[in-house]
């Protein structure tokens, strides 16, 4: 899921899921995960201030089963992943119109039309 909302003077905040679901490759039993993202964005004129909290309760994790034919592994493992990102942009040379052009083309397409 991928949500965005729009909040008075012109914040944006955003939330999304990620998930891993089970999965099975013969020997190798993955476990599901999940982790919850949030931020916020605020621009400014040229300028874009993003604000980060990536896997805000903790539980993203890695964790599997191996199984062999004498021995079987497990790995539950919670991921360091939690994080607070702050991305802060500036955009040079920014257009406000699209190129219309001089119209240099314009006795050469003339004279493939005939």
């Amino acid at each position: 899921m991928h949500n965005t909302v729009s909040l008075p003077d012109n914040y944006l905040l955003s939330a999304d899921v990620i998930t891993h679901t089970y999965g099975n490759n013969n020997i190798v039993m993955m476990k599901p995960s999940w982790q919850i993202n949030i931020g916020l964005v605020k621009n400014i004129k040229l300028w874009t201030i993003q604000l980060q909290g990536m896997d805000i309760f903790r539980t993203a994790r890695n964790s599997f089963i191996i199984y062999g034919t004498s021995l079987r592994y497990y790995k539950w493992n919670y991921s360091d992943s939690q994080a607070v990102k702050l991305t802060i942009s500036y955009r040079f040379n920014p257009t406000n119109s699209k190129y219309k052009g001089t119209g240099a083309g314009n006795d050469e397409k003339s004279r493939l039309s005939l």
